[in-house]
């Protein structure tokens, strides 16, 4: 089962006779994933994967990375990343909510974040963000948020809307400019996601 601090393996063992143990170059029984729910802003339930140490303290002042994506059907798991262990050795946390705009929950819930549903996805991460500070994991100085591609919409969205809730943010090659994102590289492929702005209705 993939984890935030496990890197994934492929191995072949005959059960029968050994159990296997992934070798890793960090301790990782000090670390845990954990999947919490909490409500967005319309009441909608949100799941959300919370990777920290074992022992972390819920004192407001862990430097968390909250991490989007929320579109295009894609769902968001637990996976190993080689920074993770870093971070996290560093005292940091990591939280992945699996947005509305994803998979999850299937097309409904993705339904639930495209085309005119969008301000859902930035909901529901900023309320993520609300209950990992509610809960003592972080406070707003010491919460950045990252996201990439579609994700990176949605950082820069939620910076614009609610720049006093998060302390950083990287961007990574965001979709930005939705006004004329369609004329750009595959852009016009997004349509069915985003609309289009010479086409409200579409």
């Amino acid at each position: 089962v993939p984890q935030g601090n496990l890197p994934g393996t492929t191995v072949r063992n005959d059960a029968t006779r050994s159990v296997f143990e992934p070798a890793v170059d960090f301790a990782a029984s000090g670390y845990r994933t954990r999947q919490v729910f909490y409500r967005s802003k319309d009441g909608t339930k949100v799941p959300m994967f919370i990777v920290s140490a074992r022992d972390v303290k819920l004192d407001g002042r862990n430097p968390t990375i909250l991490y989007g994506y929320g579109g295009f059907d894609i769902t968001i798991t637990p996976e190993f990343d080689p920074m993770l262990p870093v971070w996290l050795e560093l005292g940091g946390v990591y939280a992945v909510p699996n947005l509305r705009g994803g998979g999850v929950y299937g097309e409904k819930w993705h339904h639930a974040g495209m085309l005119g549903n969008k301000q859902n996805v930035f909901n529901d991460f900023a309320w993520a963000a609300k209950y990992l500070i509610a809960q003592g994991y972080t406070s707003s100085k010491h919460l950045g948020i990252q996201g990439y591609s579609n994700g990176g919409l949605l950082t820069g969205a939620s910076i614009t809307e609610r720049p006093s809730l998060f302390g950083a943010a990287y961007i990574g090659h965001g979709v930005l400019d939705m006004l004329r994102y369609q004329y750009f590289s595959g852009g016009a492929l997004w349509a069915p996601e985003y609309g289009l702005s010479s086409n409200p209705k579409a």
